[in-house]
């Protein structure tokens, strides 16, 4: 994994990031005390990001990282014909964010028909930080359902939503 470091002004403490051993650890020499920003971008990994205080001693700091996977809501109605247009919202559990944000900055991406379901009733969500995810389904005609989900590391969660 890449990891850089850099100090509370935002300059990097090495012009290149490092790379991870194999048992996921980097080591800086001679980092003097004071607040720095830690982070790690690898593909298949999402991004995180920590502010560490570094005191004068050795110290070790953790950072948590996830793998990404994906979530798709397939929508059909009480017959099983699959629902077009249907309205999608979607919030991380653990992280209390809404997934929306991370698609406007190209953190995740979805179908090409949005936040609304295809012709085949389907909103695939890729790229999410592995975990538990709230949804909301509103059909173009009837009432929203509510429900929660994992998207799974290096997987695809799938879940079926009846609406009426």
């Amino acid at each position: 994994m890449d990891i850089g470091l850099a100090d509370e002004l935002g300059f990097a403490v090495e012009t290149s990031a490092r790379t991870t051993d194999a048992t996921g650890s980097t080591t800086w020499e001679r980092v003097g005390p004071g607040k720095y920003r830690l982070a790690m971008k690898h593909p298949g990994y999402w991004p995180a990001e920590s502010v560490v205080d570094h005191a004068a001693t050795d110290s070790t700091q953790t950072l948590e990282v996830r793998r990404i996977g994906n979530l798709e809501l397939v929508v059909k109605n009480t017959l099983g014909n699959p629902q077009e247009g249907a309205l999608v919202e979607l919030t991380s559990v653990e992280q209390s964010q809404d997934v929306s944000a991370w698609v406007e900055r190209g953190l995740v991406t979805l179908s090409r028909s949005g936040w609304k379901t295809g012709p085949d009733g389907r909103l695939r969500m890729l790229g999410l930080p592995n975990g538990a995810y709230r949804w909301r389904v509103t059909p173009r005609n009837g009432e929203a359902r509510e429900g929660e989900s994992v998207a799974p590391p290096m997987s695809t969660g799938v879940v079926e939503v009846r609406v009426e």
